[in-house]
């Protein structure tokens, strides 16, 4: 594979569809093979069974743009042909025309996802993640895996790109896009732009060109002085048949370095790298090819990038290439170049994948070299990476992240270090329309300009407790001026911006600490970046209250503290978070204080502290232990008619509840659709968000809840407690009363199974002994079905509502023969 994104460098079957599309006419390429397809098949007089065949055939040849086109043709008479929605939606995928896979393949109903089309959840997930929609991509995925497809291969890849939509939802943010600027038509065009590099007020960059004397469009070097309408640069080959790329400049831009190609037919082409000189005058001497040990005879050398290496003390060129000695089709390789001029032995960099590496540059002040990558973790396509050189080799690399990184192909990244300036190539949706159909490949040039992000955190250097209420203070050390002054909130960090190529001093105060200072340099930063800053302020006198579950002596998190200072009667609040279970409060010296530490489900606890006879700085520290109430009654939500039967008279299930609860939980999607159906407007966002808060606030909250409830209950039995479960079932009344009998106990019997297999069945000795036991009672509210419809074919109110769901439920109490933590008893 030569370069990805030109029409010069390319393989696969859009590209060689391409290449033949050029022989037709100049830029009509695939819109004028799709006219010439439709044309046929209308002078023909084929029928849709001969259209059908047709789109098929196509299909398994790879010809993917006329298997499109076809499938189309089909679909206008018959839009629910299942075969060819498959096809045709597959088809657009391997176009990357993703919104017409998605069209198509949606369509394909449940039942028929079976044979070839077993993988349409797969494409359809494919084709999600490649347009952002991680969250739905996710789901996609998960629910082909838990089908236990027969293709390996496919569930490989499917649990591999479950774990990127995973990791893109985790740092996709919907806002970032607004940090991107699309160039203007000074730059940008319906033809793919690529390869930009700024040097000094000068945009470089390469696309295609075409003139009277050209039949067919080339691609050329061009330059543009901000502001004004982009021109031919001078070192671009005269030759029609060649095409000139990817120019790269020394810092002292003595000496250039780009790509010249040459087709050599069926869609392929040969690159090499070429360099020139600056001459006394100030032109461009004669180019000169690389030495063969760059340009290997029969193989792709392109995409040059030169930078000083700092370890080396020599300069480097680095190119991609798909000569053997890497991993993958393309590679990113290096090379030194001596002071004398001369080139040492290629040699590749040990960050290749098995996919492709391309688009490399190096930013010589940070010693970070830039490039994509379809073999990293990523959001979709080619992201753009980071890794930077030190002593002992290359970082490993990391994704810059949005909004560089896309869904989308994000490639030749560049960085202007005098205006803090990036700049990229990407087929985003708002690039200009390309001049070719299905051309989703073609690019245009975007810019960012480039921000830091200085997050702040003050904790306290005793307990490491985060500190509210915290002054921070930025100066600018170049000026000494104070830069920004700040407050961090309640529950911190804050994020203060930066400027590039500064340096900064934040420092912390608080009333009762000692402040805390740190240096913070933007220098030789080339990308969007987050500096995390914690400072420690060590206190004066301080009491740090930390509370415990007297059940297991755990932290207890989440607590509530009041400080009172007796004579005065002053009160302080204050409200741990969900991560920390200890509070440090600034006490004065010679008073009395009164705690009262209270938390939901928890009795309060009240105690004391003194400072009465102290007088040099010191903390106090005051545990107290809250007793739990109850973690019951605990209610469990099931799928409908879940768990199922192997016999229809089954009572019992293999299934724990939590294996029920997995397959419930895929399915939250399709309640969401089916309950709002046929509803618009308000009232159908309404329906989405009742059914959505059911699953969150019901069925997943319960089910962390049971996790909790099932670690506390083994401590408790470890304490020689004996247990009795009640556990009391329901279900919903569209099935007769026998059957829903026996569905209740096998859901009530998935219940008892979580306690025995819990944790590598931790629980089971005290069930074999008799000290945990089970009571289960099918019968106290299976007819407790008000309000909820039994007609099997209204399933938006009989299965799908939230009324409905909640009826399927199991209910877990607890009675306790012993209780030595004052657990209550029933």
């Amino acid at each position: 594979m030569g370069l990805h994104l030109t029409r010069f460098e390319v393989s696969g079957a859009v590209e060689k569809l391409l290449a033949k599309a050029f022989k037709i006419k100049a830029t009509a390429a695939i819109g004028l093979l799709l006219i010439v397809l439709f044309n046929a098949c209308a002078i023909l007089g084929d029928t849709p069974q001969a259209y059908k065949q047709k789109a098929e055939k196509a299909y398994s040849q790879r010809d993917y743009a006329a298997a499109l086109a076809f499938s189309q043709t089909v679909l206008e008479t018959d839009s629910q042909e299942v075969d060819i929605l498959y096809t045709g939606g597959e088809s657009a995928r391997q176009l990357r025309e993703y919104d017409v896979a998605i069209l198509y393949l949606e369509r394909i109903p449940e039942a028929q996802k079976l044979g070839e089309l077993a993988d349409a959840d797969y494409s359809l997930a494919n084709a999600k993640l490649a347009k952002g929609e991680y969250d739905e991509a996710a789901l996609l995925y998960q629910k082909y895996l838990q089908g236990n497809p027969a293709n390996k291969a496919l569930f490989s890849k499917a649990q591999e790109e479950l774990n990127y939509a995973n990791w893109a939802l985790r740092y996709v943010h919907k806002d970032d896009q607004v940090l991107v600027a699309h160039l203007d038509e000074n730059v940008n065009s319906g033809y793919p732009e690529f390869a930009p590099l700024r040097f000094a007020d000068k945009l470089y960059f390469s696309s295609s060109y075409t003139n009277d004397t050209i039949t067919s469009p080339v691609t050329r070097i061009f330059s543009s002085i901000q502001g004004s309408p982009a021109k031919l640069y001078e070192v671009n080959t005269n030759d029609k048949n060649l095409h000139s790329a990817h120019i790269t400049l020394t810092p002292d831009a003595r000496r250039m370095y780009y790509t010249i190609c040459e087709s050599k037919g069926n869609g392929d082409y040969r690159c090499a790298l070429y360099g020139r000189e600056k001459q006394y005058e100030g032109h461009w001497g004669p180019p000169k090819k690389l030495p063969r040990q760059i340009n290997l005879d029969t193989f792709t050398t392109t995409q040059p990038t030169i930078g000083y290496d700092k370890i080396l003390k020599k300069e480097v060129l680095y190119f991609a290439t798909n000569r053997p000695g890497g991993p993958g089709n393309m590679d990113i390789w290096g090379v030194v170049v001596e002071k004398d001029g001369a080139y040492g032995e290629p040699f590749p960099l040990p960050f290749n994948t098995a996919q492709d590496d391309i688009t490399p540059f190096f930013h010589q002040q940070s010693q970070v070299l830039y490039f994509s990558s379809n073999g990293q973790e990523s959001f979709g396509g080619f992201d753009v990476f980071r890794t930077e050189k030190n002593a002992a080799g290359w970082e490993e690399p990391e994704n810059v992240g949005p909004p560089i990184s896309s869904s989308y192909d994000d490639l030749y990244y560049t960085f202007h270090t005098g205006s803090g300036t990036a700049y990229f190539a990407s087929n985003r949706p708002d690039r200009f329309a390309p001049k070719t159909s299905f051309d989703s490949k073609s690019t245009d040039i975007y810019k960012a300009k480039i921000n830091v992000d200085l997050n702040v955190a003050a904790y306290n250097s005793q307990d490491k407790g985060q500190l509210d209420g915290v002054t921070l203070e930025l100066t600018d050390l170049g000026t000494g001026l104070v830069d920004t002054v700040a407050s961090l909130p309640s529950g911190g960090p804050i994020a203060l911006p930066l400027q590039l190529e500064k340096n900064y001093r934040i420092s912390a105060s608080l009333d009762g600490y000692l402040s805390d200072k740190a240096d913070i340099s933007t220098e030789g930063i080339s990308s969007f970046t987050t500096i995390k800053k914690a400072l420690y302020l060590r206190p004066g006198m301080v009491l740090v209250v930390r509370t415990y579950n007297a059940a297991d002596k755990a932290p207890l998190y989440g607590t509530a503290i009041e400080l009172t200072e007796n004579s005065s009667g002053r009160i302080v609040l204050y409200q741990n978070t969900a991560n920390s279970y200890q509070s440090s409060f600034p006490i004065e010296f010679d008073k009395e204080y009164s705690i009262a530490a209270s938390k939901a489900s928890f009795s309060m606890q009240r105690k004391s502290a003194s400072t009465l006879g102290l007088n040099k700085p010191d903390t106090i520290y005051q545990d107290i232990f809250l007793t739990s109430t109850s973690y019951l009654p605990l209610t469990l939500y099931f799928d409908n008619d879940k768990p199922g039967y192997g016999s229809w008279t089954d009572t019992t299930t293999p299934l724990t509840y939590g294996q029920t609860y997995l397959g419930y939980l895929s399915r939250k999607p399709l309640f969401i659709s089916e309950f709002s159906a046929g509803l618009s407007g308000p009232p159908k966002e309404a329906a989405e968000a009742e059914i959505r808060s059911f699953f969150e606030r019901d069925v997943e909250a319960n089910f962390e809840k049971l996790q909790a409830f099932s670690e506390w209950l083994s401590t408790y039995l470890q304490e020689g407690n004996k247990v009795e479960l009640l556990i009391t079932g329901n279900a919903s009344p569209l099935a007769s009363a026998d059957y829903n009998q026996r569905l209740i106990s096998r859901r009530t019997n998935s219940v008892e199974n979580h306690f025995r297999q819990y944790n590598g069945g931790m629980l089971q000795p005290y069930i074999s002994d008799g000290t945990l036991t089970f009571k289960k009672d099918t019968l106290s509210e299976l007819f407790n079905s008000q309000n909820v419809s039994s007609d099997g074919t209204n399933r938006r109110l009989s299965e799908f509502s939230p009324a409905a769901s909640r009826l399927r439920r199991v209910t877990i109490s607890r009675l306790v023969s012993q209780d030595s933590m004052g657990v209550s008893t029933k």
